[in-house]
């Protein structure tokens, strides 16, 4: 059952906005949307072509459940009706349903066609992400390809932030995100050169539409200037995320965007789009996506502005909005939407209630009071359910972090358990939010193992029934000073250029931090910071207090915690998995005992942090860390010697071998991998041709013609230039082919070997005379025996002889002296009529006799060509 508000989304005819909350049902009325289209088409008995839907989201996995979801649906309702209903849905999807243990937004779609434009009707409507759409070649092989950007080396954010995170009190990951949907990201990047915003443009840039950050940017684009000059001396290129493999998203979205000026764009036009996480892409992405849609009433974008802001995000709608508007103002019918688009408010919250949604709702009240154009103003959100109010404790012994055993004690009977006084376990569906990775480590060093300790930025997409925030006011850098300011609410006039920006941000921290608990959540801070928020709640009535006492703590807690079971831990470990979060998940995968899977998620570790190494670091320390990485998923991979994912763990583990520079033994391993093109591009890369043709020639079919005949040509030569024809023959079909190959490159010195092989002496002789191999080319010369061939033999023959024994030129030792007075020998007899002069040059040479330089006499004045008159 639908809402009216969302079953009047459902039947909307033109293109819409949805806007909501986390939990308020924006993807299901997508859902919703695409089954209703489809059920409508088959209902008109399929009279016109099959409506082309398009589910695109940034996240794999939420791509994968939606589709999950979308097939039991229509499973589900069309088994009432025919099974040529039920054929409509497509073979492949269901089908991906799967338990491996893979990071699902490396791996993409490998079910799909190689291009987009392979695309056929069968294949919507289609469940993706943006990344894979736009990694994914326009057609096939065409010169229109718009190929990624991958980048291999890190990024240089982290050697640069040590200077300036204490100066400007700025999160790393909060400026670089700004970095790159600003500066990098934004409307005006598509049309200045470079495709990147100046200094002036950047200052200059609308503050209603990017106030996150308004009174920090002079200071932000002195860091992106260092960032630029800092990665060009090192050579480096955007970095991975925190896995190691991300696309430079700006460039990327940049070079596809100049592709589709020379693409015909009718063969990947899809009917349908629908956006969900909206937020979560650049602006500049918008154009693209767009782009992919002939239906200018087929759009429906979706998102949560909320979490935007776990990363400082400068996104809101009203900007993606006047974009739109002015790209489609650009267009000429039929392609122009000449109805604007609708937007629509989901304001039912139905995961979490309203103790906990009242409570997050507040500080948004404070964010659109004091900085009305920092995030899109909705209607107030409401909970389905009542539910028990955040609890706020202040005791001074919250000061000492071993506090927060007593919420997860052993003594309550609530399944942990303590050795040597650590803790470790407790219920996988808590979690225990910090500001930063300091904070974490310290917490588990006294704490032991708990394996639900985030900090805030990691906690963005992660749910959990109970959250306990920890220190959240007295780890702020806002001073109390700027915290005190929450008490001008009441102030009509404020607005965000007379507030501390900094302020903004740290509300929008503490509301993600509010809304990752569905069940309950604990406030454990007693600095002075925390007073005037802690007041603002209290004055709301959307607190409690509780004192932090055994007695107190034991009854309130015994009812909190329960013994959780193996399928628990091993959910909530896939979670965290999905989550990039693998230390986490190698934890809670080891409380499941579930060894395999814990030595998977340690090998993902593993190259995650080999990935975070620098230059600056050391070239050996960072292979050595990608080196270990792979050993890592080369045991990962004997757990599952059985299954294809052992085989994905050894892709993996070459990957992290190409990653470290050890490239034959990521060719081996791509051969065990039973990846043979990448195999064959390895062997190449050492220079093992003999391994890489073989490979080419065993497993033909597994690799891209375009790739093969890549590496035969470099093959061709590298044997070539090496002369070794018999090699090299094996490569071509003929012996014209060869040569034809040989005269094109310029591979004069094979070429002559091959001539002479195929009796082509003549041909073979001039090339080694061009070549400089004089003697060689007389031997030839001769050994064709033809009276042109005998006289080329001849001049060439005097023409060396001049070089080597013109008068008045001591003799000088030569290799070839011996072997040209030899072939002297083979063409005159001996005479002396004009000796003398020669014995002149050669006396007092040990290494010659005279007789072979009579026959040179003797052969000059058969030629009537005697030497001048040496100079006295």
């Amino acid at each position: 059952r639908h809402s009216p508000v969302e079953r009047k989304i459902v039947d909307h005819k033109l293109s819409c906005y949805v806007l909501g909350r986390s939990g308020t049902g924006k993807t299901t009325t997508m859902l919703a949307k695409i089954f209703a289209m489809e059920r409508t088409w088959i209902a008109c008995g399929k009279a016109t072509a099959k409506p082309r839907q398009l589910f695109i989201t940034k996240s794999a996995v939420l791509a994968n459940k939606v589709e999950q979801y979308y097939t039991r649906l229509a499973r589900t309702i069309l088994l009432s009706g025919s099974s040529e209903d039920l054929d409509q849905i497509p073979e492949y999807m269901g089908e991906r349903i799967s338990s491996s243990l893979l990071d699902r937004d490396e791996e993409g779609r490998q079910d799909l066609p190689r291009s987009f434009g392979d695309l056929t009707d069968e294949h919507f409507p289609l469940f993706t992400t943006v990344d894979q759409v736009c990694m994914r070649p326009l057609f096939g092989s065409s010169h229109h390809n718009i190929n990624p950007v991958c980048c291999s080396c890190t990024t240089c954010w982290s050697s640069i932030s040590m200077r300036w995170v204490p100066r400007g009190n700025l999160h790393q990951t909060k400026v670089r995100v700004n970095v790159s949907r600003v500066i990098k990201g934004s409307e005006p990047t598509l049309h200045l050169p470079g495709n990147i915003l100046d200094r002036q443009s950047y200052l200059q840039y609308s503050g209603r539409s990017q106030a996150t950050f308004a009174d920090r940017r002079p200071h932000i684009y002195d860091l992106f200037e260092s960032y630029i000059k800092l990665k060009r001396e090192r050579r480096e290129r955007d970095a991975a995320d925190s896995h190691g493999r991300k696309l430079r998203l700006h460039r990327r979205t940049h070079r596809i965007i100049h592709g589709f000026q020379e693409c015909n764009l009718s063969r990947i036009a899809v009917d349908f789009l629908y956006v969900d996480e909206a937020q979560d892409n650049l602006l500049i992405d918008a154009f693209v996506l767009r782009s992919l849609c002939r239906n200018p009433n087929g759009l429906f974008w979706a998102g949560d502005t909320a979490q935007t802001i776990s990363l400082g995000s400068s996104f809101n709608f009203n900007e993606l909005k006047a974009f739109n508007w002015r790209i489609e103002r650009r267009k000429i019918a039929p392609h122009k939407n000449d109805f604007p688009p609708e937007t629509f408010q989901l304001a039912v919250n139905y995961r979490s209630h309203a103790g906990i949604v009242d409570c997050a709702r507040s500080v948004i009240d404070l964010i659109t009071k004091f900085w009305p154009d920092s995030i899109d103003h909705l209607a107030r959100e409401q909970a389905m359910v009542l539910g028990p109010k955040p609890v706020f404790y202040n005791d001074s012994e919250c000061e000492d972090p071993r506090c927060l055993e007593q919420f997860f004690s052993a003594q309550n009977n609530v399944g942990a358990t303590f050795t040597n006084g650590r803790l470790y376990a407790h219920m996988p569906c808590a979690g225990i939010l910090v500001r930063d990775v300091i904070t974490l480590q310290r917490l588990r060093s006294l704490l032991g193992e708990v394996p639900h300790i985030f900090t805030i930025l990691d906690s963005k997409g992660l749910e959990f029934n109970d959250v306990l925030l920890y220190n959240f006011f007295a780890d702020s850098a806002v001073e109390y000073s700027v915290w005190r300011i929450i008490s001008r609410l009441s102030l009509n006039q404020a607005t965000y250029t007379e507030v501390d920006v900094a302020l903004c941000r740290e509300l929008k921290s503490l509301y993600v931090s509010l809304t990752r608990a569905r069940s309950r959540i604990w406030i454990v801070d007693c600095s002075v910071k925390a007073i005037p928020m802690r007041n603002f709640w209290a004055e709301n009535d959307q607190i409690v207090y509780r004192h932090l006492n055994v007695s107190t703590d034991r009854h309130s807690s015994k009812k909190s915690v329960q013994r959780s079971s193996r399928e628990e831990w091993a959910k909530s470990a896939r979670k965290l998995f999905d989550s990039h979060l693998y230390a986490d998940a190698a934890r809670c995968f080891k409380q499941a005992h579930m060894p395999a899977e814990e030595s998977v998620a340690c090998a993902y570790l593993a190259r995650q942090q080999a990935s975070s190494h620098s230059t600056t670091t050391g070239e050996k320390n960072r292979a050595r860390a990608f080196e270990d990485a792979a050993k890592a998923f080369s045991t990962s991979a004997t757990h599952f010697e059985d299954s294809e994912d052992g085989l994905k763990y050894l892709r993996i583990a070459a990957e992290c071998l190409t990653d470290a520079g050890q490239y034959l033994k990521a060719a081996e391993t791509y051969l065990e991998a039973q990846q043979y093109q990448r195999a064959a591009q390895q062997f190449r890369k050492c220079g093992r041709f003999d391994r890489c043709i073989e490979t080419i020639q065993s497993h033909r079919s597994s690799i891209d013609d375009d790739v093969a005949s890549s590496l035969v040509h470099v093959a061709r030569l590298h044997y070539l230039t090496k002369v070794q024809l018999s090699k090299a023959s094996k490569l071509f079909a003929s012996d014209d082919e060869i040569l034809q190959f040989m005269e094109e490159h310029g591979l004069d010195a094979a070429r002559a070997v091959a001539c002479e092989r195929m009796g082509k002496l003549l041909e073979a002789a001039e090339l080694q005379l061009s070549e400089g191999h004089k003697v060689k080319a007389i031997q030839l010369f001769l050994k064709h025996g033809s009276a042109d061939a005998f006289a080329r033999a001849e001049d060439c023959l005097l023409e060396e002889l001049w070089l080597h024994f013109s008068y008045a030129i001591p003799v000088r030792p030569h290799a070839d002296v011996d072997q040209l007075l030899q072939l002297a020998e083979e063409l005159v007899r001996s005479s002396d009529s004009i000796s003398r002069h020669f014995r002149t040059q050669v006396r007092g040479s040990s290494r010659h006799n005279l007789e072979p330089y009579l026959t040179v006499v003797a052969y000059l004045s058969l030629r009537s060509s005697p030497p001048p008159s040496p100079k006295i």
